[in-house]
């Protein structure tokens, strides 16, 4: 915002009208310190008053006025109600003007609104709002209610304030602007008749605001701070802070009702004036404003301004109390009208940056809030759309030109502003919680969060050097180990400090300094050869002999050069400079609903940082898991692999304020073995000292690439080193120089001759360490694996079942290892828990719970069974048909086990002809061609020719189905045979249940997924897919489209893509808009609500996803912008619950888990924003995890209960099988597809695969990396059109 030279340091501005005199107001400017900081009690320095102008008469009529402010400029507005004098009307017809602070002159004259009898004006979302307020009790007109556009110049009428005869002597005494309502605070003469009322400014209506026995009426503008409301009181000289919830039912209808209440009392006597203002300045520190003096004083008034703070959320400090003295030339006494603040304004816009914002809100790639509009029968149909691959721009159709054509009816509505979004992930302001579920029988669950307490203490943050630089942490940590052992008790104040292992270092209180040096001295070990001297290895050599000190040093072995380092002591210098002060009261804010985000630095600190110091210590840390053998369950997974139990924990903000979460947690360790003897088992054969096979080789090194191991040969100094590779040559080709003139010695000789150790394996290449600039390396058989290395490549299939063989855990036993764990870490002994105030509970949290009746499922009339209703999330096929039966006219089957006969064969086909039959398909008896039997090894062969056949057989037609039977153990099978044929028929049990709040309007559901190539394959590309449902109001059916992208890149590129063609011009396609169109060619209809179920988790993600959705449906037709909710899908995380009662077979199933349909919004959820966890479905093995849905935005307005039962109706739709499952379709959906594409992409063995991106995965959730440069990324193999048709990744 530009300001005049008056506002150049922070300000505030004062309007006052006088009683007398030529001059009927005055724009005083309180010019504020602009050397301290900001809204800081400290370096203060008195403010300075000037004045900006003054209103006389030759510019405005005489008379009564009223102001507000709408950026730059001060809109001046008739009061016109009746005189108090006379009761007649003083000028009803006099025109309002606008005063422009920046060149003090008024500038223009506005059309006034109605006549106001006292109204009350407010500057909001760039207009004016006009109410008056009727007034000692006289015969008015009907009060009025109006918005006043600055761009067009004029006044519109909205909907009338709702006023009763209760209201007929009331008058507004204050007003709030906040989360798109005005808040109006009405008092009367009457008893009982004080009120507050909300208008919604979006939804153009009005609103009682519940208050109960709250005194929260006030006067005046009250200012709004992250969502709380502060305001001086009506009756007394306190401050009320309060804040507005929003609440609605099942029909839609919003109430609204008072937060929590504090009354700030001032800690001194302040004369009560009726023109006080109050005004922010930020930091809770305000200006409380009034003129100094009561009229009846014949004394020269001056302008009051008492500074003050709010700390601690409750309390009052006073800064100071100032008396200015006012030039008001020949005018009398004063009172003041207004104070503002432009930067701290509520919403204010100056009209080019209204105009500038209109301009964008026109541009589909801004995002913005959008009207749902009620739906409209009778949308013209459009002839049916085939999608095409999303690989390549789609060529123009009729369908889109079409679609451009036709109009959705929309209900008259007056003009909206429209909320901008930043595209900085800061501004985001997600949605907050539409209230709590009612829905389904309550009762209470355990879950794995622990209260943690944390007691008032600040955080100071210190910036730490440490020179010479290592990078090493366990190096750095080292040193200030040292440091504090050293220094507690003398130079840091008795505190114990917990330190990051980089450039930050963390106090419970400050330090005895600003800034400070150590020098701390340490017993070089040089592990993994840090710090060496970079000599080579027979210069050196040859130095230590001819310096004859021979003695004096000890000895360290590199196998390529054998390589002499003494061992020494190294001194550090450690600088520890003040950075920052973390204040934990912002914590307190969050968990109250008054500060919008989470204090992310200071649950970093205590999550990250504190909670680990001793965990650090004492086990193995792994990302935010800690491992050890001791904990138990440790157990062989083969190949030289082993699993280890453990525990993760994080520190989460929730409703019950600050939660610990602990789970159980097993990964793969690799065993401390020699190196031969791994290898042995990696091979899984007996090993001889021969050369090994190029495949050995290259299995070998991708094992042990990254291990750290320890040589033996040398018992009084063992080293360890790090495997950054296998050598090229043999051992026995191996020879390294032992003198300045060259002179060669091999490998297989030195040991031989200098340790008496005969290499047993000189045919296998030695272990390299080091780096490539300085390689080394050292033979197999002196080597042994150190213990405590994750396995950080991808299991094979047994080992995968080894490993979930030992984490399957059923719930009553999960729930007692947590209790132990918790225990057994004993945070009240945590000696870095107990510096920074934290307290863990050892007691799980008690949770209310609700069970989501399951939906009731319609299957075809002809059948025995005509609908049932789901038990523990499951139900059988047995007696029922499907409503949408599949027809499989031509089909095959070819069998590639050996190990099943030919009748079986014949038998099983037969078998399933008439089972498909039975439930409601069209499905041919016989084959076309008999069923063949063929070997493993030549699958396409067999494939290829087998289609061939059929081909030449039914000429013209297709293959429906093809039904393959795979060996138990098939390798690549399955991956090479779904990139051969993708050709697959799902047989879907259709539900025709028109699922509410999803049926009663066009509505398109999206999931959209990624895979990732497993660790160790850098430059396989991610792939990325998108489904969106196509049989509205069904709901069961989803086409998809996926597409390769850059390797590891989150954000799906192909969402909406724009390019130029020579003859058509700008061109645009995507996946977003294919499947539009895809969905307005199946059921004749526009979408007019779209619900997108997404695996992304962060702001980034959603923001440019969003966008695409956006910019997908403006181009399709210009103001075609459906309502959209965007929904995070989460399984990766850690929250698990428990029955409160092991015992109670009505809450559990047979598994021992939660019922499905268990929900939970309340205690262990966000403080404010709108997420909740659910389990859908029923426990197989070991225990159920829920998923955690988290609305990040919702233009649709949905309810606790309609987004919840939603959610939990969809996921009885799967088409695999006749089970609830765990995620909500769409999203599993897209992961499946996603997966499925990557065969198509890569030839996949029994050791590779993919990691899957936020279900479950060990990769976790979608990251925030931006889009990169554009990478080659080899294309998807295109799929078969008759694929495309058809749910083939089921």
């Amino acid at each position: 915002m530009k300001m005049p030279k008056h506002a150049e340091a922070s300000s505030v501005f004062v309007v006052v009208t006088h009683f007398e005199g030529t001059c009927f107001g005055s724009l005083f400017e309180v010019k504020l310190d602009g050397q301290g900081k900001e809204g800081s009690a400290t370096h203060e320095t008195q403010p300075v008053l000037e004045t900006v102008s003054r209103f006389t008469t030759k510019d405005l009529d005489w008379g009564m006025w009223k102001f507000c402010t709408l950026g730059a400029k001060i809109y001046i507005l008739p009061d016109g109600g009746p005189d108090l004098f006379d009761m007649e009307v003083c000028f009803p017809t006099c025109s309002g003007h606008i005063f422009d602070i920046k060149t003090g002159k008024v500038v223009s004259s506005l059309k006034p609104p109605a006549p106001k009898w006292f109204g009350t004006h407010v500057s909001a979302y760039g207009k004016i709002y006009s109410l008056s307020d009727p007034y000692c009790s006289c015969d008015v007109p009907e009060p009025s209610f109006e918005q006043y556009d600055p761009i067009t110049q004029s006044w519109q009428k909205l909907s009338s304030f709702p006023y009763s005869e209760e209201y007929g002597n009331t008058e507004i005494q204050g007003y709030a602007v906040c989360d798109e309502i005005l808040l109006f605070s009405i008092c009367g003469c009457k008893e009982n008749c004080d009120a507050l009322w909300a208008y919604d400014v979006i939804k153009n209506k009005w609103c009682p605001v519940q208050v109960g026995n709250i005194g929260c009426y006030f006067r005046r503008r009250a200012v709004v701070v992250d969502k709380t409301i502060y305001a001086l009181s009506i009756l007394h000289m306190v401050v009320v802070a309060f804040s507005i919830t929003s609440n609605q039912n099942e029909e839609g209808h919003i109430s609204y009702s008072i937060g929590s209440l504090l009354q700030l009392d001032f800690p001194q006597v302040i004369d009560w004036r009726s023109d006080q203002h109050l005004v922010h300045l930020g930091n809770l520190v305000f200006y409380l404003v009034q003129s100094g003096f009561d009229d009846e004083v014949d004394v020269r008034q001056p302008l009051s301004i008492t500074k003050f703070k709010i700390v601690g959320g409750s309390e009052i400090n006073i800064i100071s109390s100032m008396l200015f003295e006012v030039d008001l030339g020949d005018s009398g006494p004063f009172c003041v009208q207004l104070c503002f603040r432009p930067e701290w304004e509520d919403v204010t816009l100056i009209e080019e940056e209204i105009a500038t914002s209109i301009n964008r809100a026109k541009q589909v790639s801004v995002l913005h809030q959008v009207i749902p509009v009620p739906y409209q029968a009778g949308i013209t149909p459009l002839p049916a759309y085939e999608v095409c691959s999303s690989s390549q721009p789609p060529e123009p159709s009729d369908v889109a030109e079409q679609f451009q054509q036709v109009s959705i009816q929309q209900e008259e509505a007056p003009c909206h502003s429209i909320q901008q979004v930043s595209v900085s992930s800061k501004s985001m302001i997600f949605p907050l919680r539409p209230g709590k579920g009612t829905t389904g029988k309550r009762f209470l669950v355990k879950a794995n969060h622990f209260f943690a307490e944390l007691t008032d203490k600040d955080l100071h943050q210190y910036d730490v050097t440490i020179t010479p630089e290592v990078t090493s942490r366990s190096v750095n940590r080292a040193v200030m180990f040292q440091l504090v052992k050293l220094s507690r008790d003398s130079h840091l104040s008795k505190r114990l400090p917990v330190y990051e292992g980089r450039k930050s270092l963390y106090t419970a209180g400050p330090l005895p300094f600003q800034s400070k040096e150590f020098k701390i001295t340490l017993l070089d070990d040089d592990d993994e050869g840090q710090g060496l001297p970079s000599f080579k290895p027979y210069v050196l050599i040859a130095c230590i002999f001819s310096c004859n000190y021979f003695l004096s040093l000890l000895y360290h072995v590199f196998d390529d050069g054998f390589l002499l380092v003494a061992r020494r002591e190294r001194e550090f210098r450690v600088v520890i400079k003040f950075a920052t002060r973390i204040d934990l009261h912002d914590l307190v804010l969050f968990f109250q609903g008054r500060k919008a985000d989470a204090p992310e630095k200071a649950l970093q600190v205590l999550n990250n940082i504190v909670l680990r110091e001793l965990p650090i210590s004492r086990y193995c840390p792994v990302g935010q898991s800690f491992y050890d053998p001791g904990l138990g369950r440790k157990l062989p997974l083969g190949n030289g692999l082993e699993s280890w139990h453990g525990f993760h924990q994080s520190i989460r903000p929730t409703q019950m304020g600050l939660s610990l979460n602990i789970n159980m947690s097993s990964t793969a360790f690799t065993e401390p073995l020699p190196v031969i003897e791994f290898v042995t088992r990696l091979l899984n054969r007996n090993i001889q000292a021969k050369p090994l096979g190029h495949s050995d080789r290259v299995k070998i090194e991708k094992a042990l690439r990254g291990v750290k191991v320890e040589v033996t040969h040398r018992k009084n100094m063992p080293r360890k080193y790090r495997i950054s590779g296998l050598t090229s040559q043999e051992t026995r080709e191996l020879a390294f120089p032992i003198d300045e003139r060259g002179t060669m010695k091999s490998v297989v000789e030195y040991f031989l001759e200098t340790y008496g150790f005969a290499i047993q394996y000189p045919y296998w290449p030695c272990l390299q360490v080091g780096n490539q600039q300085r390689p080394n390396y050292l033979p197999m058989e002196v080597c042994k694996i150190v213990k405590g290395q994750r396995y950080s490549n991808i299991l094979n299939e047994r080992q995968t079942i080894a490993l979930l063989k030992v984490t399957t855990q059923r719930p009553f036993e999960k729930e007692h290892d947590i209790i132990q764990i918790v225990r057994h870490n004993a945070f009240d002994q945590d000696p870095y828990a107990k510096e920074f105030g934290i307290k863990i509970s050892e007691n799980m949290a008690q949770v209310e719970a609700r069970i989501l009746p399951a939906p009731r499922l319609k299957y075809h009339n002809t059948g025995k069974q005509k609908n049932c209703l789901p038990r523990f999330g499951q139900w059988s096929m047995i007696n029922k048909k499907m409503v949408n039966g599949g027809k499989v006219s031509n089909w095959i089957c070819i069998n590639f086990s050996p190990n099943v006969q030919e009748s079986v064969v014949k038998s099983f086909c037969y078998e399933l002809a008439q089972m498909c039959h039975i439930s409601g398909m069209v499905f041919n008896a016989e084959p076309v061609l008999p069923p063949v039997s063929a070997r493993p090894d030549q699958v396409e062969k067999v494939l290829k020719a087998q289609y061939h056949d059929v081909m030449t057989k039914i000429p013209g037609k297709e293959l429906d189905l093809l039904v393959v039977i795979l060996p138990n153990n098939n390798g690549s099978l399955y991956g090479d045979l779904k990139r051969i044929c993708e050709t697959e028929l799902v047989l879907v049990d259709a539900i025709s249940r028109r699922i509410p709040l999803v049926s009663d309007r066009p509505t398109i559901i999206f999931g959209a997924g990624m895979t990732h190539p497993h660790p160790g394959e850098d430059s396989s590309p991610s792939i990325a897919a998108v489904v969106a449902s196509q049989d509205w109001p069904e709901i069961t059916k989803y086409a998809s489209l996926v597409c390769a992208q850059a390797h590891r890149q989150e954000l799906i590129q192909d969402l909406f893509k724009q390019w130029q063609d020579p003859v058509e011009g700008t061109m645009s396609g995507g996946m977003i808009k294919e499947l539009l169109i895809s969905f307005y060619g199946a059921t004749g209809q526009k979408p007019q609500r779209i619900i997108f179920y997404s695996e992304g988790q962060f702001y980034q993600v959603l923001l440019y996803e969003l966008d695409a959705i956006r910019k997908a449906c403006a181009s399709l037709e210009p103001n075609y912008q459906p309502p959209v909710t965007y929904v995070v899908v989460q399984k990766s995380h850690r929250t698990r619950l428990f029955a409160n009662n092991h015992g109670d077979r009505h809450a559990v199933d047979r598994s021992g888990n939660i019922l499905p349909g268990t929900v939970v919004d309340s205690k262990i959820c966000h403080p404010t924003e709108f997420d909740f966890y659910l389990c859908s479905h029923a426990g197989i093995q070991g225990t159920s995890r829920p998923a955690h849905y988290h609305v990040l935005w919702d233009e649709n307005k949905f309810t606790a209960d309609a987004l919840q039962s939603l959610t939990n109706n969809l996921c009885y739709t799967y088409a695999r099988c006749t089970r609830s499952v765990s995620i909500v379709p769409p999203a599993y959906y897209a992961h499946l597809a996603a997966t499925r594409a990557r065969f198509y992409l890569e030839p996949v063995t029994s050791d590779s695969g993919s990691m899957s991106s936020g279900m479950g995965g060990s990769g976790g959730g979608r990251n925030s990396r931006a889009p990169g440069p554009k990478a080659s990324v080899r294309p998807l193999r295109a799929l078969k059109e008759n694929v495309k048709k058809v749910m083939f990744y089921c």
